[in-house]
């Protein structure tokens, strides 16, 4: 009996990380081309801000400048999809 209690929760958690991951898909594939080149290439790419600017030909504050707005941008589309899952 607690085994499917555990199992039912497993499944609920996977099934929230599923649709979490389709949520921040969806606001990534939404931020324009730039900003979404930002993001993937920090966190998929793993680059610091250094090699960013690097690879963008920009200066280091500039990289830190535009995936700051890039994020807050990739945050209000998550925010504004919770807010429609809710209503």
């Amino acid at each position: 009996m607690g085994e499917d209690l555990v199992d039912d929760r497993a499944s609920g958690d996977a099934l929230e990380n599923v649709e979490r991951r389709a949520m921040v898909l969806d606001a990534l594939a939404a931020l324009p081309l730039r900003e979404r080149e930002l993001v993937l290439l920090k966190f998929h790419g793993q680059l610091s801000n250094s090699e960013l600017a690097r690879a963008l030909g920009i200066s280091e504050s500039n990289a830190g400048t535009r995936l700051h707005r890039a994020l807050t941008r990739l945050r209000e589309h998550c925010a504004e999809a919770g807010r429609e899952e809710v209503a």
